[in-house]
């Protein structure tokens, strides 16, 4: 009976993974990586795409989704403002260092760039899982990108960041709904339209 029980828990822990990475797939010669990002009064997990620096190589980090990580948890934030407070947490260097074991940030002048792209075409779903429905956010097939880079150097006794160039926008923005026109779904795994949220690339 035990064995029943946990194969079961096995098999409903699969199917949530693979549910919540169908949109979650990395091109080859990056890691998915999901971490904890708290925003406002809430924790959400964070599906990023991790290419880390190499030498004068720059590191990519692609945002690809989130979700609260308790779906009971009430946020004062609309999910521009959650999108905002997860791009800014991102990009700060203590962040970055737990994506990429080992990174440090040289001494200034030296720095490490890091290119960071920021979807701007979500949907959302509604998943089932262990009992508590989920509403995840992932990128739209084929959504424009805003992308920015930065670097960042060891100033002694802080990490200093630096723009290094863009914000530069590729493709084509194709969602014209706004985050509010979309309410969440009611069914589940039935995606919603495509939604803008707004970047430096598209204020």
């Amino acid at each position: 009976m035990k064995i029943n029980i946990v194969l079961l828990l096995i098999l409903t822990s699969l199917t949530f993974f693979f549910s919540l990475n169908k949109s979650f797939s990395c091109p080859a010669g990056y890691t998915s990586i999901t971490q904890v990002v708290t925003v406002g009064d809430c924790d959400y997990s964070v599906d990023l795409c991790v290419k880390c620096p190499t030498g004068p190589v720059p590191g990519f980090i692609t945002f690809t989704g989130f979700r609260l990580t308790n779906p009971n948890c009430n946020n004062s934030l609309n999910i521009q403002q959650v999108f905002y407070g997860i791009i800014n947490q991102i990009s700060v260097f203590p962040f970055i260092q737990q994506l990429c074991a080992q990174l440090q940030a040289p001494p200034c002048p030296s720095a490490t760039s890091i290119t960071f792209r920021y979807p701007i075409c979500l949907f959302k779903e509604k998943i089932r899982y262990f009992d508590n429905d989920y509403i995840v956010f992932y990128t739209c097939d084929n959504s424009a990108f805003c992308e920015d880079t930065w670097k960042y150097c060891w100033m002694g006794n802080e990490f200093i960041k630096e723009h290094v160039s863009g914000p530069y926008l590729y493709g084509q923005i194709n969602c014209e709904l706004e985050f509010w026109d979309v309410p969440n779904p009611v069914k589940y795994n039935e995606p919603t339209e495509c939604f803008k949220l707004h970047t430096i690339c598209n204020p």
